[in-house]
């Protein structure tokens, strides 16, 4: 854990733009300094932060359980795809673009 918390989680960001995020303008260049030396939290602080912004959580466990099954499909990246699938009544999605839901 030591180990783990000293690691940038951050820069990688700018260095890679996943999804060409930054170079679409989605991610401002000048936002980028603050992911920088950011840190990875623990799932306890994963877990309060969830709770001080009222967040729901997805929590992938890899064992089976029998949890009153709710769907929550994954990667929905496509805005028809997620349309299409918050019609059929989905309790959540998972996505690389949040935002694309909002629209």
């Amino acid at each position: 854990m030591a180990e783990i918390r000293t690691l940038d989680a951050g820069s990688w960001f700018e260095r890679d733009d996943p999804f060409d995020q930054v170079a679409a303008g989605v991610v401002r260049t000048d936002e980028l300094a603050s992911y920088v030396g950011e840190k990875i939290p623990t799932l306890r602080e994963a877990f309060e932060l969830n709770l001080d912004l009222d967040w729901s959580l997805n929590l992938e466990l890899k064992i089976p359980i029998n949890n009153g099954l709710t769907i929550n499909p994954f990667t929905v990246n496509d805005p028809e795809t997620m349309s299409r699938v918050i019609k059929l009544g989905v309790a959540g999605l998972i996505t690389d673009f949040p935002q694309r839901v909002a629209r």
